[in-house]
């Protein structure tokens, strides 16, 4: 069971898209049922009835609901879909929110702090690796594929888990990652799941949402952006 990152609001034309992880999704939201011979809109594919959910058109890999709400529009240069959105490539950041993807300093290999650079000049220890970061970081600070992790009374921008946030149409495309669950029915991101068992710890500021009232046995780690006023928009806030 997944969630989906776009769907049609009406017949052919339009998407649905939200950066929020849910995946009750798919008995809280409606898709409308696309004629076979109607086809879809640029950038959408054709998704034939699976006998749990009607044939719908859907965002492709890649890809975002279209502002102006006809089809789905790629992502640019460096950008990849996170979370229903557009955002930087691990190693890539934007000097402005409408700039370009730039690479960035963060995440360079370093043996101490004189290796990195005044905008990221810690070099930090993450496992086995030691990369150019940001101490003293807050919930939404870090850049795309970094998230701000607590460590002892400091804290720094961690890489997130290996293909966390990776668009996806399938489990298996997020199979060599850390975040092996793609949500097929909203986000079409690969998503990290079981964090209030505590087998799966959520990075940074992610919040870990208990849908098990709703999805027996399902629990997801859910960024900043989905968590308005600090409460998961589906399910319960945890504490593994």
């Amino acid at each position: 069971m997944g969630f989906d990152s776009a769907r049609n609001t009406r017949p052919r034309r339009g998407a649905f898209g939200g950066s929020r992880v849910a995946l009750v999704a798919v008995t809280l939201l409606t898709s409308c049922i696309i004629d076979k011979d109607e086809r879809c809109d640029e950038g959408q594919i054709y998704i034939e009835n699976s006998g749990l959910s009607p044939a719908m058109c859907l965002c492709a890999p890649g890809t975002i609901p279209d502002p102006d709400g006809v089809g789905c529009m790629k992502c640019g240069k460096h950008e990849t879909v996170m979370n229903g959105k557009c955002a930087c490539e691990s190693g890539y950041t934007k000097a402005s929110e409408d700039g370009d993807c730039e690479k960035a300093a963060i995440g360079a290999e370093c043996t101490d702090d004189a290796a990195c650079s005044e905008a990221f000049p810690y070099c930090a220890a993450d496992g086995d690796e030691h990369y150019c970061s940001a101490k003293e970081c807050t919930a939404t600070s870090c850049p795309s594929g970094f998230a701000c992790e607590k460590s002892d009374s400091s804290s720094f921008c961690k890489k997130l888990p290996k293909g966390l946030g990776a668009s996806c149409m399938s489990n298996d495309d997020c199979a060599a990652g850390a975040a092996k669950f793609c949500d097929t029915q909203m986000t079409h991101t690969c998503i990290l799941t079981s964090c209030a068992s505590g087998d799966v710890k959520c990075p940074g500021f992610y919040g870990c949402c208990d849908l098990n009232a709703l999805v027996p046995g399902l629990s997801v780690c859910t960024p900043p952006s989905g968590l308005p006023d600090g409460k998961c928009s589906f399910g319960t806030l945890v504490t593994p």
